[in-house]
C-alpha cells in the first residue's frame, strides 16, 4: 500500500507525563499574551503535554530510516486571552559535531503549520486544502573550543508562507503583524514561542478548537546529512470555548481491530512494497517507509490511503526516490494516479484490523 500521495517534506521533537496526546488545552489568562517570549513568567503555572515528532528521510543521503534518532519529544504549553493565543514548545538541544574549525554555524528552522481551511494532511496541505507556514529561522555561531550553545550569537528571522503541497509554496506579502515567534536556549533545551491573533485577516482560529502541526529542520555548517522531524496534527482547545468538536474527535479517533491479525495482513500485502520497523522485505525506496505511519497520520488519512490511493497525489518527499520504482503514473485523462492498488477488497473486519496495526507504528 503505497502512501505516495502525500509526501513528507520540509520541515519536528520535556515539562510533563509522556503520552500520545493530540489535544492540548489553552488556558484562559488575564492580560495580553500576544508577543510573550519563552522567558515569560506566565508559563510557570501552566500544565504541559508531550507530543512526539518523527524523522523524515534525509534528502541528500541514503541513510535508512531505522538508523536515525527515532522519534523526538516536545513539550507544549498553550495560553490565550480571548483575542490572542500563545504556544510554547520545548525540546532537547542537539549534540554538537566535533569540528576543527574555530566556529560552527548551526541553523534551526522551526515551523508551525495551521490549516487555512478544513484539515489537510500533515505534509503541507494540497491543492484544495492550503496551510499557513509560520517559520522561524535561527542562526548560531558557536565557539568550537567550548562547544557550548550559550556562547552562541543568535540571530532570528521569520516568514509566513502558504503551501498547497511541497511543490507549491509561496511567501505571503506584505508581512502580517498578526504573529510573533521567538527562540532561546536554556539549560540544554531549546524553547520556541509562537503567538497569533485568533481572528486574523487570513483565517479565524476562534472556533473552540483548531489544529496545528510543527516541524524542525536542523543543519550544521558544511553538513548536508541532516534529519527533519514532523509532528502529526494536534488539536488546540480553547478552555471554556465550545465548537469544532468534530476536529478534536477526528484527531483522537482509534481503530478497534485485532493488532496481530492486522500485522499479518500488512506482512502479506503491504511489505511487498513498503518497509516498516524490522520488516525489510521490499527493496529500499520502492515505496515510503511506514515505520511512523501511526504517529504521523490520523485514522481517516490511513483509511483513505487504503481505499482511494489516487485521491491525492503529491510530489515525493525525495526527488531521487523514484529511481527504484515509479510511485505514480498518468491516466488517459492526464490525471496523476497511484501505482498502489486499492485495498477495498478487504472485509470491514480485516480493514479495521489492518488500520489498528498501522496505528501502532510510532
Amino acid at each position: 500500500m503505497m502512501f505516495i500521495k502525500k509526501s513528507l517534506v520540509l520541515i519536528f521533537c520535556c515539562f510533563s507525563t509522556l503520552v500520545y496526546a493530540t489535544t492540548i488545552k489553552a488556558v484562559l489568562v488575564p492580560g495580553d499574551v500576544f508577543g510573550i517570549t519563552p522567558n515569560s513568567k506566565a508559563w510557570i503555572s501552566t500544565d504541559s503535554t508531550t507530543i512526539f515528532s518523527y524523522p523524515l528521510r534525509p534528502h541528500n543521503t541514503q541513510e535508512n530510516i531505522s538508523t536515525q534518532n527515532q522519534k523526538k519529544s516536545t513539550t507544549i504549553k498553550a495560553l490565550y486571552d480571548g483575542k490572542n493565543v500563545a504556544i510554547l514548545f520545548k525540546w532537547k538541544a542537539p549534540l554538537l559535531p566535533k569540528e576543527n574549525n574555530t566556529t560552527t554555524i548551526l541553523s534551526e528552522n522551526f515551523t508551525v503549520q495551521i490549516p487555512k481551511e478544513g484539515l489537510p494532511y500533515v505534509n503541507m496541505g494540497y491543492q484544495d486544502a492550503p496551510v499557513l507556514l509560520y517559520t522561524l529561522r535561527a542562526n548560531e555561531e558557536i565557539n568550537a573550543t567550548t562547544r557550548r550553545l550559550q556562547d552562541a550569537n543568535i540571530s532570528e528571522s521569520t516568514r509566513l508562507s502558504q503551501a498547497q503541497g511541497p511543490e507549491h509554496i509561496k511567501e505571503l506579502f506584505p508581512l502580517t503583524q498578526d504573529y510573533t515567534m521567538h527562540l532561546i536556549y536554556k539549560k540544554g533545551y531549546y524553547l520556541a514561542s509562537f503567538t497569533r491573533v485568533l481572528k486574523s485577516t487570513i483565517n479565524n482560529l476562534n472556533s473552540g478548537v483548531f489544529a496545528i502541526s510543527f516541524s524542525s529542520h536542523l543543519t550544521f555548517q558544511n553538513d548536508n546529512n541532516h534529519t527533519q522531524y514532523l509532528s502529526p496534527w494536534i488539536a488546540i482547545q480553547l478552555s471554556g470555548e465550545h465548537g469544532n468538536d468534530t476536529l478534536r474527535e477526528r484527531l483522537n479517533m482509534k481503530a478497534t481491530g485485532d493488532i496481530a491479525k492486522g500485522a499479518k495482513i500488512a506482512y502479506e500485502n503491504c511489505a511487498i512494497c513498503h518497509r516498516y520497523k524490522d520488516v525489510k522485505r521490499a527493496p529500499e525506496d520502492m515505496a515510503p517507509d511506514l515505520s511512523f505511519a501511526g504517529g504521523l497520520y490520523d485514522l481517516n488519512y490511513l483509511k483513505e490511503s487504503l481505499i482511494h490511493p489516487s485521491k491525492v497525489i503529491m510530489k515525493s518527499y525525495r526527488d531521487d526516490n523514484q529511481t527504484n520504482a515509479a510511485w505514480s503514473g498518468t491516466n488517459e485523462a492526464g490525471e496523476s494516479t497511484s501505482t498502489m492498488p486499492s485495498f477495498e477488497w478487504l472485509s470491514q473486519q480485516e480493514m479495521d484490523d489492518l488500520l489498528t496495526f498501522l496505528q501502532t507504528l510510532k
